[in-house]
């Protein structure tokens, strides 16, 4: 899917620019600290790069370009873990900070920020990150993460693990991912691709796509105003739920053999059910106040449970 391109020219754009700003004036903080069991990283606007070292030791860069008199690193070791946050100090301060750290493998990170973004690969263990307005890339990682963006865009590559994305206003793209899969937004569109295992996907009012899966054992693909479409993911024995609550909710099998039993509805009044293929039967049911109509059918042993749903748009399956 094209979006995907689009976000790669993006981040390459955003290098160049940061690397632009920080020609003027810099100054730099150097440490090193032996591997430690976790590491808390705090920072204010400074944007952060994590990325996985040779060695066992945690080596930090802060490059800035505040006043002294404006910026402070502080660092603080206790019972196992490493603190290093960023403090500003004073009205209208102008400057900017960005944190390189480089970190020995299986070591439990957590990041915080204002606004800053974060940027993190080779990575494996736990991964806790968090910013109010800070885009999330999140590269070739292992384990258990945890990341959350108020306005920034969240992408995940390359990964094998437990995964919870999610995005306030931002869109959230997964590419080449494996394991259990969480990945929602509020207003922004989600978009998986080329993953495998279990998956949560959801957005309030964007659109949800999915493409090359193999589902293991379930996957929910749902949003609330926006469109949902999937194309059939590979597996064998899975729970598949496409819903969308008034916009469209589409399953394309791509000319490959369906092997499930489907089952579709829509709301009787102003909700529409479209497929290529003959149902068995169909019923209504009331929901809510409101009358729906229910529809299904059945292709070979039936083995794969799907549901396709809307409440004012339209279900459709096509072969």
């Amino acid at each position: 899917m094209k979006r995907v391109l689009g976000i790669l020219v993006l981040t390459v754009l955003v290098c160049t620019m940061s690397t632009t700003a920080f020609s003027k004036k810099t100054k730099v903080i150097e440490k090193t600290f032996e591997r430690v069991e976790s590491l808390e990283i705090e920072t204010i606007l400074g944007d952060c790069t994590i990325k996985k070292g040779s060695g066992n030791s945690i080596e930090i860069r802060v490059e800035y370009t505040y006043d002294d008199d404006n910026f402070e690193v502080r660092f603080k070791e206790r019972n196992g873990t490493l603190l290093v946050e960023e403090d500003l100090d004073g009205e209208n301060v102008k400057g900017e900070s960005r944190w390189l750290i480089v970190v020995p493998e299986g070591i439990e990170i957590e990041f915080e920020s204002a606004t800053g973004e974060l940027k993190a690969s080779g990575l494996s263990g736990e991964l806790e990150a968090n910013s109010g307005t800070g885009s999330m890339v999140i590269s070739d990682f292992k384990g258990e993460l945890d990341v959350n963006s108020g306005t920034g865009d969240v992408t995940l590559s390359d990964a094998d693990g437990e995964f919870k994305l999610n995005s306030g206003t931002g869109d959230v793209t997964v590419m080449n991912a494996s394991g259990s899969i969480d990945a929602n937004s509020g207003t922004g569109n989600v978009e998986i691709a080329k993953s495998k295992g279990d998956f949560d996907v959801n957005s309030g009012t964007g659109n949800v796509e999915a493409s090359d899966l193999l589902v293991k054992e379930f996957g929910e693909f749902s949003s609330g105003t926006g469109k949902a479409e999937i194309d059939l993911p590979d597996g064998e024995e899975y729970e598949l739920e496409i819903s969308s609550g008034t916009g469209k909710a589409i399953l394309d099998c791509g000319g490959a053999d369906l092997d499930a039993y489907v089952e579709m509805s829509a709301r009787k009044r102003d909700g529409k059910i479209s497929s290529s293929f003959d149902f068995e039967d169909e019923e209504e049911y009331e929901r809510n106040d409101d009358t729906y109509i229910r529809k299904w059918f059945t292709k070979g042993d039936g083995s794969r449970k799907i549901e396709i749903r809307t409440g004012t748009g339209r279900a459709k399956i096509s072969k």
